[in-house]
């Protein structure tokens, strides 16, 4: 059988067998993609001991152990492009909410080639994309034109700012 496992999360899960966040046997190939692998105790992906045609592919990935974590017992691993074994920064595992947080290192860490995430950056690893659009508007200062200034109907005004964050301003409504 094949697998593919794109921006999924697999956490803190148990399994009876080897391979608590994922385990292939019976000629299996898996190709991970974007995707969390995160379980701090025992193997987080195990290939059958008994079937050394076992393949898995992982790429853009987060996986607790690194490529060392992975039980191969004989099987294929490649370990390939923008892996990454860093905490996901999830935001309440007590209370099973694995979105991330914003100092996580999988935002815009996922395959660059992938569909953007619905906030319009690179793909973030995971099965849940963390919004990274700017919901509270900046507290501004006009700095030209000034107060007094007049304008007739055919001028051109051009309008600065100083704004109190660093965000990038893509459009704007300007009222008066």
């Amino acid at each position: 059988s094949i697998l593919n496992c794109i921006n999924s999360t697999v956490a803190y899960n148990e399994s009876r067998y080897e391979g608590d966040g994922l385990y292939c046997s019976d000629s299996s190939i898996a190709n991970i993609y974007n995707s969390i692998i995160w379980t701090e105790v025992g193997a987080n992906v195990s290939l059958d001991q008994n079937n050394s045609r076992n393949e898995i592919h992982i790429n853009y990935s987060d996986i607790y152990g690194d490529e060392i974590g992975i039980n191969t017992n004989g099987g294929i691993v490649d370990w390939d492009f923008g892996n990454i074994s860093l905490y996901p920064l999830f935001a309440d595992t007590a209370n099973s909410n694995y979105q991330l947080q914003l100092a996580s290192p999988c935002i815009d860490a996922g395959d660059p080639s992938f569909d953007l995430d619905p906030d319009g950056t690179i793909a973030d690893i995971g099965a849940f994309y963390y919004d990274q659009t700017d919901t509270i508007a900046p507290t501004i200062a006009l700095t030209n034109p000034t107060v007094l200034s007049q304008f007739g109907t055919e001028d051109t005004l051009i309008v600065e700012w100083n704004a109190d964050d660093s965000r990038f301003l893509s459009w704007a409504k300007i009222y008066f």
